[in-house]
Order: structure tokens, then C-alpha cells, then sequence
């Protein structure tokens, strides 16, 4: 009588040992791509907040008498900072006539993502008779 189970219980433990290893290695790296797809997603969250903040702000903005000036805006309550610049535009009509009241507004927002500070800039022509 052989005995070649010795062998081949070996060669079974080898290969439980390289699948666990295997399966190691592809958990940690979904575990990475995941981490960096929440950071993504987070990033582009808050840009996409900064967006309809400033459309609000501009909205806002046109729904009131234009004063030029260079000013902050109180906070929303969403933790972003806006920056509002009004000032004057010369503009002329086609009889090279000067049209007065037309302003160009400069909005700002300002706030961190992933320890960074990150800004994004609009500027917009607006007339008010």
C-alpha cells in the first residue's frame, strides 16, 4: 500500500493559500477604486452645489436694484462663500448713443474639497431700466 495522500493534501493547501491570496489582492484593490470613487463623487457634489448656488445667488441678484460695489454675501447656510463685484459697463447702443444702467456682475464661490480650497467664477451683463 502507497501512501500519497501527504502530497496531495499539500498541494491542496498551496492552492487554498494562492486563492486566498488572490482574492486578497482584488479585495484591496476594489477597496481603493471604491475610496476613490466616493472621493470623486464628494468633489463633483460640491461643485455641483457651488453651481446652483451661484445660479441662486444670480437670481437673486437680478430681482433686485443693481448698487455697484465689491461685497461678500451672507452665508446661505450651506457653508459656501460668495463674493459679489457690481460695477458700471459701458455700453453703446447702434446710434453709438450711451445705454445707461447696464452692470456687469461678478459672483464668487469659494469653499474646501479633499483639503483644498476650490473656487468657481460667473459673470453676467444685466440692464435695469
Amino acid at each position: 500500500m502507497k501512501s500519497g495522500g501527504g502530497k496531495k493534501s499539500g498541494m491542496v493547501l498551496l492552492e487554498v493559500l494562492a486563492a486566498l491570496t488572490l482574492f486578497a489582492v482584488v479585495s484591496l484593490a476594489l477597496i481603493i477604486a471604491l475610496n476613490e470613487t466616493m472621493d470623486a463623487d464628494r468633489d463633483r457634489n460640491a461643485a455641483d452645489a457651488a453651481m446652483r448656488g451661484l445660479s441662486n445667488q444670480l437670481a437673486i441678484l437680478r430681482a433686485a436694484p443693481i448698487t455697484p460695489g465689491d461685497q461678500d454675501l451672507p452665508d446661505d447656510g450651506t457653508g459656501l462663500a460668495y463674493h459679489l463685484k457690481v460695477a458700471p459697463e459701458t455700453m453703446q447702443d447702434q446710434k453709438k448713443q450711451p445705454v445707461l444702467n447696464t452692470y456687469r456682475a461678478t459672483l464668487t464661490v469659494k469653499w474646501k474639497s479633499a483639503g483644498h480650497d476650490e473656487d468657481r467664477e460667473v459673470s453676467e451683463l444685466i440692464y435695469q431700466p
